[in-house]
């Protein structure tokens, strides 16, 4: 299936989105968003991934399609049903999600909002943080030197190895294997962009 190449490249670049994290949040893999951006070609399970990752239509992603045809239309209502079904299936999961590899940490929530530089993230609604055990971290009250302008003053500050994490309203539990935090709102700060 043909894709418009040029504008995966441009709706993950409106949302600030490295290709990376595209493939996170579309369930493929990151060799795959490359292709798809280089080449424009995809598989239908690569195209319904893509559409729902942009919250589109699979036809809305398409390079010179024909919509008005029958056979476009079936196969639009089928790429609708089938998606259905899976938002369906997966409803007990976040809708985008984040994990820093290089350490262990996951980070999960209803919205995420990457900064054009990439050296923040903001986490929105049921904002869940794993930090494993073997992850060394300082948990402490935000300082307001350190936050944006927008303001996590006054909340809490966990500190990792290369980078931070402001939360609103957090929680904390211990868990077997480490610690688990909720929060309303987080925002995870890595200037260097060495976490990701």
């Amino acid at each position: 299936m043909r894709l418009d190449a040029s504008l995966i490249v441009e709706l993950r670049g409106r949302r600030a989105w490295s290709q990376e994290h595209l493939a996170l949040v579309a369930g493929i893999s990151h060799r795959t968003v490359q292709r798809v951006e280089n080449e424009g070609n995809a598989s239908l399970e690569t195209a319904k991934a893509l559409a729902s990752a942009f919250a589109m239509e699979i036809g809305e992603l398409q390079q010179n399609v024909e919509t008005n045809s029958p056979k476009f239309q079936r196969r639009a209502r089928l790429a609708a049903m089938s998606l259905i079904m899976v938002v369906a299936l997966a409803g007990s999961l976040f809708l985008s999600s984040m994990t820093s590899a290089s350490k262990g940490v996951q980070i999960s929530a209803n919205v995420v909002e990457g900064s054009h530089d990439h050296a923040t993230t903001k986490f929105i609604g049921d904002v869940e943080m794993i930090i494993p055990e073997s992850v060394p971290f300082v948990i402490a009250a935000a300082s307001p030197g350190a936050l944006p302008a927008q303001a996590f003053q006054g909340q809490m500050e966990i500190k990792l190895d290369q980078a931070s994490v402001m939360l609103i309203d957090a929680q904390i539990s211990n868990f077997e294997g480490g610690l688990k935090v909720k929060a309303h709102e987080a925002l995870w700060i890595d200037p260097f962009g060495l976490s990701r």
